[in-house]
Order: structure tokens, then sequence, then C-alpha cells
């Protein structure tokens, strides 16, 4: 008679300190042996592979080896199928992937009198929750949370396997049973490892930085880079009861403060899953390199607290107040024309160098929001700078807007009488201008001329000359603002007889 059997069985070698014989029956999944009846050589030999088959089961632990078969659980799908542990079926394993760091929590029902569960790494070198559930029965099963807690990114093992536990006690071990996995994702943005000061995240001003602090973690390490002495302000968040926080120099010493103060560590307590703990910490530090660093809290014994979980840390950017400001930029501009002002505000570590620009009339000079000023027709308005940080401070330009230059006049002949001629200048007019001055002389060059002024109403004038001398002749816009005038650009040169 023929028998197979399995050299990874090695519970029954384990309990009963005898190896199986051939007349006995094995029916556990793993690798099968077949041996024939009788007490011949070759099957003492094969016992004897037995026996060191059966000791490197034990050392390397086959049994609890995960396999492509294994199934997985979903996360926050509600229970599995339910599934079945018997003697042929003493082991399952599942696997759960995190998408992210955050709170795993799986919770076994049972309806078995005693079910053993172990929570692996993805090596299945680590345990991190290892024991059994009791009290299930057939018809009132025993339901547990099996696994609770923080874990970072990754995949882990769920092994449910028979009981075995005692002897001389009457119980089942096997039996129903099934799982649920419920995940609530950290969403830290910590970047592994940053577990030492070489390896420190840096911290942005006006960043948050969410982390995990979990049962592997000891210490995070994040880095201050400061160009000058500032008040840095930290906000820290948590939603453990206890973690401790400190801040350590460049060379990773203890720190002191401008004022020669230490800076000592300290827990930041009180916070919970529901209710996270929130404080802002201020700290005057010199410039250079300065570390943050967050600690898992072991301090008490005998006491229950929570040390796992998500924290974050925030670098509020100090704000410096903008104390003066200069603003610069062409003041007076031809009709149409556009010109860009600057605004500088002190000190140069503002925090918000930003400032608005506004116009007094946009109807004379409007002003956009980078500053670049257009001339809309001639006349005095302001442009004012204002600093957006609230800190008040603003600077008002004046900005006087003239007419375009004219187009070039015409002559012509209005009378002539003997050998004096009466010439009649025109021009195209302009709105909005207070009036025209008019230029005209023998002189090209208008060394020696006569300059008259022409009201805005008109654009016309006569001028009488002998008729043998060659003239030239100029027009201009202007306007009056207060007693002064301001003058556009003279027109080309005519001549004429």
């Amino acid at each position: 008679m023929a028998k197979y059997f399995n050299i990874c069985y090695y519970e029954r070698v384990l309990h009963h300190n005898s190896l199986p014989t051939a007349g006995r029956h094995f029916r556990q999944p793993g690798t099968w042996i077949y041996l024939k009846e009788g007490k011949t050589a070759m099957n003492k030999k094969i016992r004897l592979l037995l026996i060191i088959a059966t000791a490197l089961c034990l050392f390397f632990g086959i049994n609890r080896t995960a396999s492509a078969a294994d199934m997985t659980l979903a996360l926050n799908e509600g229970w599995t199928s339910v599934d079945t542990i018997t003697n042929d079926h003493k082991v399952q394993y599942y696997k759960v992937v995190l998408p992210s760091d955050g709170k795993l929590t799986v919770t076994l029902q049972s309806w078995i009198n005693y079910t053993a569960y172990k929570v692996w790494d993805a090596d299945l070198t680590k345990t991190y929750d290892a024991s059994q559930i009791s009290k299930g029965t057939v018809s009132e099963p025993c339901t547990k949370k099996i696994a609770d807690r923080y874990l970072p990114k990754g995949t882990y093992y769920i092994q449910i396997l028979q009981y075995n536990g005692y002897t001389g006690t009457s119980y089942t071990n096997i039996g129903d049973y099934r799982l649920k996995a419920e995940f609530t994702s950290g969403k830290t943005n910590e970047v592994e490892p940053n577990n030492t000061a070489p390896t420190a995240i840096a911290l942005t001003a006006g960043k948050t930085q969410t982390s995990l602090m979990w049962e592997d973690d000891e210490y995070d390490y994040y880095k201050l880079t400061l160009n000058q002495p500032q008040t840095v302000k930290l906000t820290v968040k948590s939603w453990m009861n206890y973690i401790t926080m400190g801040i350590r120099d460049a060379e990773f010493m203890a720190a002191t403060d401008v004022d020669g103060v230490a800076i000592n560590d300290f827990q930041v307590t009180k916070g919970s899953e529901t209710e996270p703990f929130s404080k802002t910490y201020e700290y005057k530090l010199g410039k250079g390199t300065w570390y943050v660093f967050f600690k898992k809290y072991t301090g008490y014994t005998g006491y229950s607290y929570t040390n796992t979980g998500i924290y974050s840390v925030k670098w509020l950017p100090t704000t410096v107040k903008v104390s003066s400001m200069k603003v610069t930029g062409t003041t007076k501009l031809v009709r149409g024309a556009t010109a860009t002002w600057t605004a500088t505000v002190k000190p140069a570590n503002a925090t918000n160098k930003a400032v608005t620009w506004s116009s007094a009339n946009t109807k004379i000079a409007k002003v956009s929001s980078k500053g670049v000023v257009t001339a809309v027709k001639p006349g005095k308005t302001t442009i004012k700078a204002t600093a957006k940080d609230g800190s008040g401070v603003s600077v008002s330009r004046t900005v006087i807007v003239i007419p375009k230059k004219m187009g070039t006049p015409k002559a012509a002949t209005a009378s002539k009488s003997g050998t004096t001629v009466t010439k009649k200048i025109s021009w195209t007019k302009q709105s909005a201008v207070t009036g025209y001055q008019i230029q005209y002389g023998t002189d090209k060059t208008f060394a020696k001329s006569t300059k008259k002024l022409v009201a805005a109403s008109k654009n016309t004038f006569n001028i009488k000359k002998n008729a043998s001398k060659q003239y030239y002749v100029r027009v201009r816009a202007y306007i009056k603002i207060g007693s002064k005038r301001y003058y556009g650009a003279w027109s080309s040169v005519r001549a004429f007889k």
C-alpha cells in the first residue's frame, strides 16, 4: 500500500514528538513524499529526509510564507465572504495594500471558540499584532479589532490560523470567520527617510508638512535655513496624546536663541484622533541652519496613551511690514503715451512688497496693476501706489498730460494790396486744450520771430507780410494749469511767401 506524507506538516511532530508512519493518513497542504509500506532501508532514508525537511520548515518558517494564491483584503468595502478553518485548511493569508500613510483597522468576526491571528509586514519578518480571539460559537460570533494602528504606505499581510494553544482543555478551533478592513488616509506629504539630520526635510515658509509617527519611527527631522536672525513661528498640530518636539543648531547641538536662552525639548500633549491639539511656538533664532525634530514619546509606563499617529508642522512666514516707499517714473506724458512707474519699498526684507496702483482721474491718466501709466487727455492728476501689506504706506505723484504734436499748418492768401499780402494760417484743432501758440518770422530757425496765443475755439491766424519775403510758421497746443502753461511739441515748419 502506498502513502503520501507532507514534509511541512510539523505540528504533529512538534506536539507528539514522533514522525508520521506509513500507515497514517495526512492531508495537509504542502509538498508530499510517496512512501511504500514496509520498513525498508530506502524508507528509513526517506524518513531521515523527512526529519531534515521538517527541521528546515521549522527554521525558515515555510508554513508562514505568503504566496501568490493569498487573498487580497479590499479596503473600505465591508465584510469579506465567509472563509473556513479546518484541519485540512489551517492557515490563510490576506494581502492588504495601503495607498498612503494612514490608519488601518482590521476586524475579525469568528464563529470559532478560539481563532489565532497575526499582522505581518511585507516581508513577513515582523509581526505588528499577534493574539487570538475567543468565545465565538456557531450561533453567536465573536468580533474583535485585530489591527487598529497607523502604518505607512505599503503592503501588509493578515494571517488567520488554527489555534492550538491549549492542551487538556476542550474547545473548537475549526469553523467559519470573516474579515473587514477599514482605512483612513493621513493625507501626509512626508518623504521618508527623514529619520536623521542629514536626511531632514527642508521646511518652506507657509507650507504645511504633514507626517506620520508610527511604530517603527523614532525621529522625524526637518530643516530651517535662515538668511538673517528672525523670530520663527512654528504651528504644530497633533492627533496624538503625546509627541516630543525639539530644536537643534547647525551642529545638532543643544540650541540657544539669539538672547542666549536655552531651547528645551518638550511634549506636545492633549491631541486625539477626533480633536487635534494645535499651538504656535515662537523662537528667536539666528542666521544659519536649524533643525526641528519630533520624537516618539515613551516617557510613561503603566499609563495608556497614544504616541503614534498624524501630526503637522507649518513654518509661518515672519511678517515684516513696509515702512517707506519710493515711486519713480516719468511725470510728464504726451497724450496717448505710456510710461512704467516703479514702487520700491523698504525694508528690503518686507514680507509683502506688492503695491496697488490707482489714479485720481482716469479721464486724464489711468494706471494698470503693474504700474503702467497711460496718458488719456491733457490735464493734471495724481497716481498713487499703496502697500498691500496693510501697513498704510502710500506715495502719490502728480502726472501732467500735455497735448500731442500738431500737424503742419497750412498757409493760404487771404488778400493782397500792393506789396502787402495777408496770409491765413490754419491748423487742425485738438480737444481738451486751453489754446494754441503760433510762431512766425523770416528766420527759419525762429531766432527772431513773433509768438501769438490763439484761443482753443479758433484754428486760424492772419499774418500780414511783404509779398516778396519768405516766411516760416509753426504751431503748438498748450494747457494751462493754475498760472502755468504746459506746451505740446511744435508742428513741422511751413514756409510761405
